[in-house]
């Protein structure tokens, strides 16, 4: 949920202020998703060192806390879409043409370097979530073919591999360090 607080929103109720303008509201929303973006971003790095680690015992609860700062980054764009509705209709235009990009250059002049802010933050922030979003599926992926050629090796699996052609080549059964223990 959102509240504003100190002409800030934040998460906590849906409260808006009907002193305030649309457009001076519109302009202080973004804080609070590029705050939970930045959030959101510390959250995937947490998780990033998890996998770098191997400690796939605390990648779980790293991930379900991703999951959390997702929902509250999506009760935030939903505030924004009313915030952005009222002010819509205050100047009688589509909702889907007031972009950061389009407010940055129509918008109120003392607005316009505000939007620009938000659009370059923005534009900064999602790209190093996509960057460590890509890492932590790659080390993800990583992580579980590991589990899995170990658990194949516990349990005698043959090896497979593939030959010049691409098609799969099962390898003979190797002898391992736990049949030479039984």
């Amino acid at each position: 949920m959102i509240k504003i607080v100190r002409g800030r929103p934040t998460v906590w109720g849906m409260e808006s202020t009907d002193s305030r303008n649309a457009v001076e509201e519109l302009v202080d929303t973004p804080w609070l998703e590029r705050r939970l973006l930045e959030f959101l971003l510390y959250k995937l790095v947490q998780a990033n060192l998890m996998l770098m680690a191997g400690n796939s015992r605390f990648v779980q609860p790293a991930l379900r806390e991703v999951d959390q700062v997702i929902e509250r980054v999506r009760q935030a764009e939903s505030y924004r879409g009313t915030v952005v509705t009222r002010l819509a209709a205050e100047w009688n235009k589509p909702a889907a043409s007031l972009t950061l990009e389009a407010l940055a250059v129509e918008g109120p002049g003392w607005a316009q370097p505000l939007f620009q802010e938000h659009r370059e933050g923005f534009l900064r922030l999602v790209g190093e979530i996509e960057r460590i979003t890509l890492e932590n599926r790659r080390l993800a992926a990583v992580n579980l073919d590991s589990i899995r050629g170990t658990l194949d090796m516990l349990g005698g699996q043959q090896n497979h591999t593939y030959d010049a052609s691409g098609r799969a080549e099962s390898g003979g059964r190797h002898p391992m360090k736990i049949d030479e223990v039984m």
